[in-house]
């Protein structure tokens, strides 16, 4: 539930998912947020990670 309140709280935002209705008269609790087509945070971030290094080992190589 502090979920769904937190969502509330911050509205729209271009940098958080949209948050779009939720369900909590009986279990399961359900909550509708946007969907995102390239997968989710975590995956995207070590990715991310992981391509850094390999430009950071790159330019270590140079010096």
């Amino acid at each position: 539930m502090d979920e769904i309140e937190l969502m509330k709280k911050v509205g729209k935002h271009q940098n958080v998912l949209s948050f779009f209705g939720c369900w909590t008269t009986t279990k399961p609790i359900l909550l509708m947020i946007e969907y995102i087509a390239h997968g989710d945070l975590l995956h995207w971030l070590r990715h991310k990670r992981s391509q850094r290094c390999v430009i950071e080992d790159a330019q270590q190589d140079r010096i």
